[in-house]
């Protein structure tokens, strides 16, 4: 798969699985929306100094699953890969 250049949506990247994912696409190029509870600015520039293209923080609590439908429908024209 191809991440360089590519648009990578990441939930729950401010900490675990998540978070390594985020690092490790971000060393590989990739432009990446982060979707956390709690807004990580120390993530994103940690991916934005690991070589993310970009990096976009959306704040969603996925607990909710009407939070969630109206992310997707806030945000269907997102170019994710």
């Amino acid at each position: 798969m191809k991440v360089q250049g590519s648009h990578f949506l990441i939930t729950g990247s401010n900490r675990g699985i998540g978070q390594a994912v985020a690092f490790e696409a971000a060393r590989r190029g990739a432009t990446l929306h982060l979707v956390n509870r709690t807004l990580s600015p120390e993530v994103k520039s940690k991916c934005l100094e690991l070589g993310a293209k970009d990096v976009v923080e959306y704040q969603l609590d996925l607990a909710e699953r009407k939070n969630i439908e109206r992310f997707l429908t806030d945000h269907a024209h997102l170019p994710i890969d």
